[in-house]
């Protein structure tokens, strides 16, 4: 019997050692999952703040682009005028300079004059 008690014993401290690493390994785990869950939050508020400043950023951006189509727009547009203007004044003092020759404006800002089939 005594031989009997002490091959139990033996079996009962082999599970008394599986039950405390395995406590030991859930307690870890759960330890594990509360230091994920808050650090968390703080990570997902500086995403959230980092997406604002993104969106804020795209908002400014777009309106600085359609500011700077509109000014050159509206310069492009005063330098044909003047261009106009002035072939006009030409013309009146009777300058040999046709209307028809075509100014553009290219879109680095020059003018360049295409040719007119006179040459």
């Amino acid at each position: 019997m005594a031989e009997e008690f002490r091959k139990h014993e033996g079996e009962f401290t082999i599970w008394v050692k599986k039950l405390t690493d395995c406590e030991s390994a859930r307690s870890s785990e759960v330890g594990s999952r509360l230091k994920v869950k808050s650090k968390r939050r703080p990570l997902q508020e500086q995403l959230r703040k980092a997406i604002m400043r993104l969106k804020e950023s795209q908002r400014r951006t777009e309106k600085g682009e359609a500011t700077y189509r509109h000014l050159r727009d509206e310069t492009t547009n005063e330098l044909r005028l003047r261009v106009e203007k002035c072939l006009r004044g030409f013309t009146w003092l009777g300058a040999d300079v046709s209307l028809d020759d075509d100014v553009t404006a290219t879109s680095d800002g020059t003018a360049s004059e295409s040719s007119s089939p006179d040459g």
